[in-house]
């Protein structure tokens, strides 16, 4: 599913929370606050902490709380000499934010890359992509049953709605 939904959607709930229209008690005559605290250190919350520092400056105090690893699902895996993304490595075409944050920190983006896609359970790959598109949809069909397309079409409309 790529960046998941949740951590857009805390992106932009925050920055709207927070830029928009303040009615805190600690809010007088629109100033901005001089505290803001970010619970997450994810793709969501670095990023929202990024934007939040952009649209305040220095002024505002911006703390960011993880419990974990900053970067949350974003992991590397090193197998034989080689590096493979092992976590939310994909940003979805549709995450338009996502895809401005990338490019303000001077990424590069890829559109596709060469090779294949499978799943590893932990132990073994349980479905590994092939050659042939219906081959690989029915193994899909098989496994997941139409829980897949289901999916596939919750996340179009659920971004179809993010971007409105």
């Amino acid at each position: 599913m790529g960046i998941s939904f949740l951590s857009l959607f805390v992106v932009g709930l925050s920055a709207q929370w927070i830029v928009g229209d303040p009615a805190g008690p600690t809010q007088v005559d629109g100033a901005p606050p001089s505290k803001i605290a970010v619970v997450g250190a994810g793709i969501g919350g670095s990023a929202t902490a990024h934007f939040l520092r952009q649209h305040f400056g220095p002024e505002v105090q911006v703390d960011v709380f993880e419990k974990g690893e900053v970067g949350g699902r974003l992991a590397t895996v090193s197998v034989n000499h080689h590096d493979y993304e092992s976590g939310g490595s994909i940003i979805h075409s549709l995450n338009l934010h996502m895809q401005e944050f990338v490019k303000q920190l001077g990424l590069k983006y890829r559109r596709s890359m060469a090779g294949k896609t499978a799943v590893f359970n932990g132990e073994e790959l349980i479905l590994e992509e092939t050659d042939w598109y219906l081959l690989d949809l029915f193994r899909l069909w098989w496994r997941y049953g139409i829980s897949f397309i289901r999916l596939q079409m919750w996340v179009e409309e659920i971004m179809e709605k993010f971007m409105r």
